[in-house]
């Protein structure tokens, strides 16, 4: 399991601590891991990949106090996410916007303990990007569709850096989208 496993968060996260409250998803992982094995499924951590033609990796990570897993395979996650979309039940189960909007209210969204909670002292705003660390911003994210959105939302918006992000990353976002934009 690599989750919870110190030696592999350290090699990841650095000297970040990950939240207590997120504990009970050790459970979590140990049952998908066990259910991958018996489909014949390899599993992941915190790793989005592409397999193609087709998968054999199951992808799981946490995020905002869940536990999120997919195939590492770009076709099969979309088709996944518009067939819960479109789902005539999912919209009945479970509120999600309100519980992870509560979760940041109540100041149990973030995963890392000892972080920041100031967010109070930033003006509201209707959106919200956030941004993968800087192993991944510049492959992973379109700069320049990054700035139309931006354009398109005209300081109505902010951009939240992964912790991981590097003081010389924030500070390129901050030139492009400027300060007031860059959440810590």
């Amino acid at each position: 399991m690599e989750m919870f496993n110190a030696k592999v968060l350290k090699q990841r996260i650095g000297n970040l601590k990950k939240s207590k409250k997120l504990n009970i998803l050790e459970q979590v992982e140990e049952y998908v891991i066990s259910k991958c094995k018996e489909v014949g499924l390899e599993h992941s951590y915190d790793v989005m990949a592409e397999e193609m033609p087709y998968f054999k990796t199951m992808g799981y990570t946490e995020y905002g106090t869940n536990f999120i897993m997919q195939p590492l395979n770009f076709k099969l996650r979309t088709e996944q996410i518009s067939d819960a979309f479109y789902d005539n039940n999912s919209n009945d189960l479970l509120d999600w916007t309100n519980y992870l909007k509560n979760n940041i209210i109540n100041k149990t969204a973030n995963k890392y303990s000892e972080r920041s909670n100031e967010f109070d002292k930033y003006p509201h705003k209707n959106n919200l990007v956030v941004l993968p660390g800087s192993n991944k911003i510049k492959t992973h994210s379109c700069l320049n569709k990054l700035k139309a959105i931006a354009i398109a939302h005209k300081g109505d918006i902010y951009f939240k850096p992964h912790p991981i992000t590097t003081h010389a990353v924030i500070g390129e976002l901050k030139d492009l989208f400027g300060e007031e934009s860059i959440l810590p």
